[in-house]
């Protein structure tokens, strides 16, 4: 597009003086210059946006940085408090309740809404794997505290078994090693179906299958050997030799004790013999 250029001229006359005046305006010099200066404020504008940016997000980085550290720093304490607590129960009831007020506590003061965004977003992450560490040691716990009390149950059958009478003696037996029932045949005084103790602890996850093979069998032995010491104590008052005598053919007798075996067997054996001798002798 052309611009136009205007000229003006003024006759002599008595009010103009002697010489004639011409003016000339460039409307394309003028337009260049009012964009020359357009363009120097606009860039001056994104310097200053680009560097109001750079500031926010340095400003927000830092916040939430802070944030971050402190939230860190409080969670591990909480979790340090929980493992001190033995109780599966309250360790997580309390965790879960320190945790909220600090995040409360840390996300009160935050102002600006994006950072407060982020930190939640970054500090419930840190909750999901403390959670589930703590999760972790409460199961921990819970099974600890179970299984002791099932080894005192255990200990307690044993004991009913070295020390009750004979119907004692059976209805520990069947609890630590159950028992398919009997009231098919004896419908008057037989029981249900019984799962042994060893197997229970099984089913609830406090001890693997060979665990519980080889806590069966460490009873059997205890339990067997424990019969076998209080017959050789029984017969050592009685002073008879036809007790120890008995005793003897019972270790010989490879269907008897059928869990005490090698060397463990051995022993026992000899200390029937030699006290079944020193009867003789007498």
């Amino acid at each position: 597009m052309k611009v136009p250029t205007y000229t003006a001229q003024s006759d002599v006359t008595n009010r103009t003086g002697q010489t004639p005046l011409r003016v000339q305006a460039n409307v394309g010099a003028a337009t260049a210059a009012i964009s020359a200066q357009g363009d120097l404020f606009q860039q001056a504008q994104r310097t200053s946006m680009t560097f109001l940016e750079q500031e926010t997000k340095l400003q927000r980085a830092t916040e939430l940085a802070a944030l971050e550290n402190q939230f860190a720093a409080r969670l591990q304490e909480h979790n340090l408090a929980a493992m001190d607590n033995q109780n599966p129960t309250s360790m997580m009831t309390n965790w879960n309740e320190s945790v909220k007020n600090t995040l409360n506590d840390l996300g009160r003061d935050i102002s600006d809404p994006v950072v407060r965004r982020r930190f939640i977003a970054s500090a419930s992450n840190d909750i999901l794997a403390g959670r589930l560490n703590i999760m972790k040691q409460a199961r921990a716990n819970r099974i600890d505290q179970s299984k002791a009390t099932y080894l005192q149950k255990i200990d307690r059958l044993k004991k009913q078994v070295f020390q009750g009478n004979s119907l004692e003696r059976m209805r520990a037996v069947r609890e630590l090693y159950g028992h398919p029932g009997d009231l098919d045949t004896n419908p008057d005084f037989g029981s249900g179906p019984i799962t042994g103790v060893f197997q229970e602890m099984e089913n609830l996850g406090l001890i693997t299958a060979a665990g519980r093979v080889g806590l069966e069998s460490d009873t059997r032995v205890e339990i067997e050997g424990g019969e076998i010491y209080q017959d050789l104590s029984a017969a050592a008052v009685s002073g008879n030799a036809d007790d120890a005598d008995a005793i003897v053919n019972n270790l010989a007798n490879p269907d008897r004790y059928p869990n005490i075996v090698g060397s463990a067997r051995n022993t026992l054996l000899n200390k029937a013999i030699t006290l079944r001798d020193s009867l003789t002798d007498d």
